[in-house]
């Protein structure tokens, strides 16, 4: 059950880490310059479901930003992990992607008490969108 939030948070970091710094390359000799690094290019095409995970997790209740390692992470970050979350689990399996989604999809669905609950996990035994997490690790390898 625990996977699926630090899943989430770990594909946020590598989403937040960008690729290249955008800096254009300099002429060689005879030569062009180079295209410049990929930074900021979004690699996954959000979809609605993680557009409206990240709007609400990240945009309207900041919950991530007291998560050690991820205060600095925005919408476009949030979404690109969602998606690469997506795209991994759908690719182990159509009902472990389906399911992931379902638990994006009720965390988007909540007020900002109940995504800060589901990202701290309170409670414990009944927080919030619980049963689709628990879902996740049933289907889930």
């Amino acid at each position: 059950m625990l996977r699926l939030v630090f899943g989430l948070l770990l594909a946020l970091s590598v989403g937040a880490l960008g690729c290249g710094d955008g800096n254009a390359g300099s002429g060689g000799s005879g030569g062009n310059g180079g295209e410049g690094g990929a930074g900021g290019v979004m690699i996954f095409d959000p979809g609605p479901t993680c557009i409206a995970f990240c709007a609400k997790a990240v945009g309207e209740c900041d919950a991530l930003s007291d998560v050690e390692g991820f205060e600095d992470v925005d919408e476009e970050s949030c979404e690109q992990g969602c998606e690469q979350s997506l795209a991994f689990e759908g690719a182990n399996s159509e009902a472990c992607g389906d399911a992931v989604e379902a638990v994006f999809g009720c965390v988007a669905e909540l007020d900002c008490k109940g995504v800060n609950d589901w990202v701290q996990r309170e409670p414990p035994d009944s927080y919030p969108c619980l049963s689709e997490v628990t879902a996740v690790g049933a289907v889930c390898p």
